[in-house]
């Protein structure tokens, strides 16, 4: 063996080792990392959600610490989030796309809930005309959402009056009757909603026929189309009346904005990957600390996702996937069925190539013995001799054709035909001299 051969062997051991390593080594170390967390409001579902979350992410992988901090909202996460003061945060999924923020997981759908005062005549949007309205926090991810809304029914603030108040304040006035309706986007049960419920003062706005697959939501979600459509079922909030079974009494048919847990672009994708992992591996969990990560699922659409899936985030969804090896055997086999085939068909020609050359040398051999048994004969006299070196010359002239034009190989076998053709040179010389001597 060469010593390049061996120098060659040598370094794809190595790089197949390294690759062995990079595959059972965890994907994370055990360095501490410290990420900070953009929740939400008091009494919202940011705020139990993120500390599931943490938990979460303590009981899997403890070198990691998610440090909690609250917020007014989606509005206040993203700009946290742009400005480098925080890691991660739950926003809705209407912002508008941003090349250095990444989807870790959609988390639940939020849904618009339209609470009205019973005493208030409010059936539709366009009702609100003239009304007091709370459409939550001034640049909340409500207010975002009711203003997508009020565009598509062609209406503004100047067309009621706005209340601009957070969701449990605005449940409060509203059963107080200092405002007519109200708009807020929480997961289903909400808390705010069903304290409202309780009071037995409000009641449900739907936004059309629950039974009208084509209503009025389906143009909305034209325009806006990382808006769902939702139903809130019936009896989806309790009653403290006797003999009630809850609200709605009829399924409200409203939108939906997904929650998605967000980090920016260059957060590290081995940590992202954790923090995914820690989600899905403790979904039980979570739905103790909420009940909407009931609705976390692995599989949904990237596409309507307002930014893409981080990379990590990416690794751990496609965990399941069938590897290289796997998606492409059938085809590996194929092509290294013709390979074998061709290999094959090549060993076979040059193992005929090689025959058709030893074949050849192997002529000139005996051409060699039957002058070698020519040269020895007594009767042998001048011309018979001259004729033999003509023959003998011819012999040398044409194997060396063919060696010339590789019809033979240049190896021993070749050697040992320049042995014998040589020595039947000196004897023919040795006869001519001789013969020459006598006469």
């Amino acid at each position: 063996m060469s010593k390049r051969t061996v120098i060659l062997a040598v370094c794809a051991a190595l790089i197949i080792l390294g690759v062995v390593i990079g595959i059972i080594l965890p994907r994370t170390g055990d360095g501490p990392v410290t990420l900070r967390f953009s929740s939400g409001q008091d009494g919202g579902v940011y705020q139990p959600l993120a500390g599931g979350i943490r938990d979460a992410i303590g009981r899997r992988h403890p070198h990691i610490t998610l440090n909690i901090s609250p917020s007014e909202g989606s509005d206040e996460n993203i700009k946290r989030l742009l400005a480098g003061q925080t890691d991660l945060t739950i926003v809705e999924n209407s912002y508008e796309p941003d090349a250095r923020l990444r989807t870790l997981t959609p988390l639940y759908v939020e849904v618009m809930h339209i609470l009205k005062h019973r005493s208030v005549d409010i059936q539709a949007i366009d009702d609100f005309r003239g009304k007091r309205i709370a459409v939550g926090n001034k640049g909340s991810g409500t207010e975002r959402l009711v203003g997508m809304l009020l565009s598509h029914y062609a209406l503004d603030y100047e067309d009621f009056q706005p209340h601009f108040l957070s969701a449990s304040d605005a449940a409060d006035a509203l059963v107080k009757g200092d405002i007519d309706a109200m708009l807020f986007v929480s997961g289903l049960k909400s808390e705010v909603c069903q304290r409202a419920i309780d009071s037995g003062r409000v009641a449900f706005v739907s936004l059309g026929d629950p039974a009208d697959a084509w209503g009025e939501i389906e143009g909305l979600k034209l325009e806006y189309p990382f808006i769902e459509r939702s139903v809130i079922p019936r009896y989806a909030y309790g009653s403290n009346d006797d003999g009630v079974v809850g609200e709605p009494r009829q399924p409200i048919v409203t939108v939906g904005v997904r929650a998605l847990l967000v980090g920016r672009r260059d957060l590290d994708d081995a940590v992202a990957e954790a923090v995914v992992e820690s989600i899905f591996e403790n979904r039980a969990d979570l739905v103790k600390a909420h009940r909407v990560a009931s609705q976390l699922r692995e599989h949904f659409e990237p596409a309507t996702l307002q930014f893409p899936i981080h990379p990590g985030a990416d690794r751990y969804f496609r965990r399941a996937e069938p590897g290289f090896l796997e998606t492409y055997a059938e085809s590996m086999g194929f092509v290294l069925s013709i390979i074998v085939t061709l290999a094959a068909i090549f060993t076979g020609i040059r193992t005929w190539y090689t025959q058709l050359q030893k074949d050849r040398i192997d002529k000139y051999y005996g051409l060699l013995g039957e002058l070698s048994d020519r040269i020895d004969q007594r009767e042998n006299d001048l011309a018979t001799l001259n004729q033999l070196h003509d023959e003998l010359t011819a012999v040398r002239r044409r194997a060396f054709d063919d060696l010339i034009n590789e019809k033979i190989l240049a190896n021993d076998s070749f050697q040992i035909f320049q042995t014998l053709l040589a020595d039947c040179q000196r004897r023919i010389e040795a006869r001519l001299e001789l013969t020459m001597q006598k006469a």
